[in-house]
């Protein structure tokens, strides 16, 4: 696991995402992820930041932006149907950025790949939204939602396959984002996620 507390911490000494002492009910944990989308400022310049969660790594601070690898191996035995996770947010109405209006929109996939994706957030051509169509991507799962979750929610994603592929994929990514549009900095500084207890559904 990763997230983009590399570079804000660097930059202004905050983090998006942290360990809440906020378990799910029944969970075995006492902790559970906390994103936040933030502002951050550094001498007057500005970007938003969204609250993530992600399989991967940080590569670096590229000025008020960051390099990420999505991706890390995994040896698949067997095809889960589903990937199931505790959650509860709130989105707040978009009060950064230029790319859109409206309510933040949460955001959640997850892949199975034989390859991994970088994404400079500086660069819009190299931001990744999966799908069939893109390249190695064999299984996936996606949710997206405006709606707000006040308290702990089970959710359960169905992964679907894509039809025809015999490939064995041998990489995960997986990410979690309180705002969907932080890859073009925009977003509220209202929206919140918390994670707990993420598992494979076989």
């Amino acid at each position: 696991w990763d997230t983009g507390n590399h570079a804000t911490a660097g930059l202004i000494g905050k983090q998006l995402t942290v360990a809440a002492e906020d378990a799910r009910p029944g969970s075995t944990g006492v902790r559970s992820a906390y994103m936040k989308s933030i502002m951050a400022s550094v001498l007057g310049i500005g970007k938003f930041a969204a609250g993530n969660l992600f399989v991967g790594r940080f590569v670096a601070v590229d000025g008020m932006g960051g390099i990420v690898e999505f991706g890390r191996p995994i040896d698949f035995t067997a095809r889960p149907k589903a990937i199931r996770f505790w959650m509860k947010n709130h989105q707040g109405t978009i009060n950064e950025g230029s790319h859109t209006s409206g309510i933040d929109l949460a955001k959640i996939y997850c892949c199975f790949t034989d390859r991994k994706f970088t994404v400079n957030t500086n660069k819009p051509e190299t931001f990744f939204t999966p799908n069939f169509e893109t390249e190695g991507i064999y299984a996936m799962a996606y949710w997206e939602s405006t709606e707000d979750h006040s308290e702990w929610t089970l959710m359960e994603l169905p992964i679907e396959y894509k039809q025809g592929v015999t490939t064995k994929p041998t990489l995960l990514v997986l990410t979690f984002s309180c705002s969907g549009y932080g890859d073009y900095f925009t977003g509220s500084t209202d929206s919140y996620m918390y994670i707990d207890d993420v598992e494979f559904v076989y």
